[in-house]
């Protein structure tokens, strides 16, 4: 390996580990953010807690769960007097609860009730879920 390969090599391999250590901050920085915001028992700073919870290494699988049962918990509690778009959306959020299994067992005739009372109520995307719920893939891993 000529100096100049050798040079050009330990550049790149400063910039991968640079972008590394970068993402790595922007990750944690944002599950600081939402843990401060999710302190105020708001269900979507939750949820996207646990999302970024649940794409982090296995270690956090579990800290993920915690936090979609919270906010599966904080939904159901707002649902009762919950009127028009946001129970619309409150209802196709606990949908995709069930058809993704984050928090509660996978269930998808649970899933496809709860998107069919979204769709009812008028949530945009629910009558293209329910099309589709059975081809559709969750978009974070299982543990």
């Amino acid at each position: 390996m000529s100096m100049k390969q050798a040079k050009w090599y330990k550049a790149l391999f400063f910039t991968a580990s640079l972008a590394a250590i970068i993402y790595q901050f922007q990750t944690h920085f944002i599950i600081l953010v939402l843990q401060l915001v999710s302190v105020f028992n708001n269900p979507y700073a939750k949820l996207f807690l646990a999302n970024s919870y649940a794409t982090l290494d296995q270690y956090y699988h579990e800290q993920a769960e915690h936090h979609y049962k919270e906010s599966l918990n904080l939904l159901m509690e707002k649902l009762p007097t919950a009127k028009g778009v946001q129970r619309a959306n409150i209802e196709y959020t606990i949908g995709t609860y069930f058809k993704c299994g984050r928090g509660i067992p996978q269930d998808i005739p649970q899933a496809k009730m709860w998107i069919l009372k979204a769709a009812k109520d008028g949530h945009p995307f629910s009558a293209l879920e329910l099309k589709n719920i059975e081809n559709l893939k969750c978009t974070l891993p299982k543990k």
